[in-house]
């Protein structure tokens, strides 16, 4: 790791500064807070490209720093007033400052319950930072809301190796429709091959019972028995063709039936296994982190969404933690809403109230909801964007536009 001297020297405490939950009267600072509480602000309140950003700022160079190393360097940094610290201190306190205002005259039962709403909804990063440095709460508030953030972080290890097994098994799927796809495509030629020689069978046959009818016809009445007997084996081996001909013509019906199905299961394979390639590269994507490609000031760390908020209404459920990580990642507030108004608009509008952004998937909502959603974008002078479809890649393009 890097000989990083922009921790500095320790600074001296002010007299008569308060410790850390024992009744401040001003939001408590970074060095100022318990040490188990400086890892997850690190962790929860600076995206990864917001600390090397700021690392950047002092002319330190992180390409060979491993996530970690960057990590414990704002760990460390807390411990004491530095310039990397103040700086820290200084960046925390504009990228929460709206919350910081909503949260301010609160008491403790109050800022609680907000963290549980907050909690709840996914909303840890957002609150973290303004409770646990908020001179309201006291050190058993704050070890409340590190031990839930604390506890989640162990879920959402478990929630990201779930995560891995299901690509594993996305992969193994496709591999099984890949050869399933192989042996139908092998069958399919078969079978055409099939129907090609009984083709040419039946063209024989019918030939063949051609020169009988007509060696039938050639032949006279007024022939002597031993001719006419003669003439009648032509007539036995025509029928007997004939039936033959018959059986040639049911089995390539049967064939083609065959073939038809092949055919069509072949073409739902196909369907699957590009649906289940879409799902693991856009999975992928999410885990991989996406870069921001906002327009920030130049001065602004983040340079990213800038803590906007993101509503994103409708879109497929199960791809909610997907949509939150690529909001999150790229330094936004996620909201979610599932798109469904039977029950009425109130929470729809009262989310859209607050967001910064809208994105709304026509393919994935009802046409009432979409035009409710443009109607609450025009009331209250929200962005809306409707989206074609529901894919992670129109969320991203959509944000970075």
């Amino acid at each position: 790791m890097e000989d990083l001297t922009i921790l500095g020297e320790a600074s001296s405490p002010e007299e008569g500064a308060p410790s850390p939950g024992a009744g401040a009267s001003r939001p408590l600072r970074l060095w100022e807070l318990e040490v188990y509480l400086k890892c997850p602000v690190v962790g929860l309140c600076l995206t990864k490209q917001e600390q090397h950003q700021l690392l950047k700022r002092f002319g330190v160079q992180t390409k060979r720093m491993s996530p970690f190393d960057v990590h414990e360097v704002f760990v460390a940094c807390g411990e004491n007033e530095n310039r990397l610290s103040l700086r820290v201190q200084g960046f925390l306190e504009r990228k929460y400052a709206r919350r910081c205002r909503e949260l301010s005259g609160m008491d403790e039962p109050s800022l609680l319950r907000e963290w549980g709403r907050d909690f709840a909804a996914g909303r840890m990063g957002e609150s973290f930072w303004p409770l646990v440095t908020h001179p309201a709460l006291s050190d058993a508030g704050r070890r409340k809301v590190f031990g839930d953030v604390h506890m989640a972080m162990h879920d959402s290890l478990e929630d990201r190796g779930l995560r891995l097994r299901e690509i594993q098994e996305l992969r193994e799927a496709r591999e099984g429709l890949s050869a399933k796809l192989r042996d139908s495509e092998t069958a399919c030629r078969r079978l055409e091959a099939d129907v090609r020689a009984l083709e040419k069978e039946s063209a024989v046959l019918l030939r063949r019972v051609e020169e009988a009818e007509g060696a039938r016809a050639a032949s006279g009445r007024d022939r002597p028995a031993r001719e006419v007997e003669r003439m009648a084996r032509p007539e036995e081996e025509r029928q007997r063709l004939l039936a033959r001909a018959e059986v040639a013509e049911e089995r390539l019906a049967a064939r083609e039936g065959q073939m038809e199905v092949l055919k069509a299961r072949v073409e739902e394979l196909e369907r699957e296994r590009e649906q289940k390639d879409l799902f693991i590269r856009e999975t992928h994507c999410i885990l991989e982190g996406m870069k921001g490609q906002g327009g920030c000031d130049p001065n602004c760390p983040a340079y990213d969404l800038c803590s906007k908020r993101v509503l994103i209404v409708g879109g497929i459920a199960r791809m909610e933690t997907l949509y939150r990580r690529l909001v999150e990642e790229n330094g936004g507030v996620f909201e979610y809403h599932d798109g469904k108004v039977r029950g009425g608009s109130r929470q729809l509008e009262e989310r859209l109230k607050r967001a910064d952004m809208v994105l709304c998937p026509v393919t994935c909502n009802s046409h009432a909801a979409c035009l409710l959603v443009k109607n609450l974008g025009k009331k209250y002078n929200k962005p809306v964007r409707m989206l074609e479809n529901h894919s992670v890649s129109s969320l991203a393009r959509a944000m970075g536009s």
